[in-house]
């Protein structure tokens, strides 16, 4: 779990779980409500936290999980880009990522 360094990390990190819509439950996907689908990475949620931008599902699994290991994704269960709920992400290689959208019957889409 991520603990904020200052008053202002707080207060982004308060304001980064204010934008995904958690209304339907704990379990359900927590979309996104803010911008979506920057170059590259179409339909994912993007935050600017410390300077930098982030998708929001690894901003989301890092300030609950922790660090996301070196060269890992962090993969959706749901299969949904815009989906932010910690339950429903997980690490992974790119070839587990893909391996896993294989087994799904999803197509691959280039962004």
């Amino acid at each position: 779990m991520y603990e904020p360094q200052n008053e202002h990390e707080k207060a982004r990190i308060n304001q980064f779980w204010r934008q995904a819509d958690q209304s339907n439950g704990a379990d359900a996907c927590w979309l996104w409500t803010r911008n979506c689908g920057f170059a590259g990475r179409k339909g994912y949620g993007q935050y600017y936290f410390n300077g930098r931008k982030i998708t929001a599902h690894r901003m989301a699994y890092q300030l609950v999980c922790g660090p996301i290991p070196p060269k890992m994704e962090v993969c959706h269960t749901c299969d949904t880009p815009s989906c932010c709920n910690p339950k429903h992400l997980f690490p992974g290689t790119h070839q587990q990522n893909m391996q896993d959208r294989s087994r799904k019957g999803r197509p691959f889409t280039p962004a």
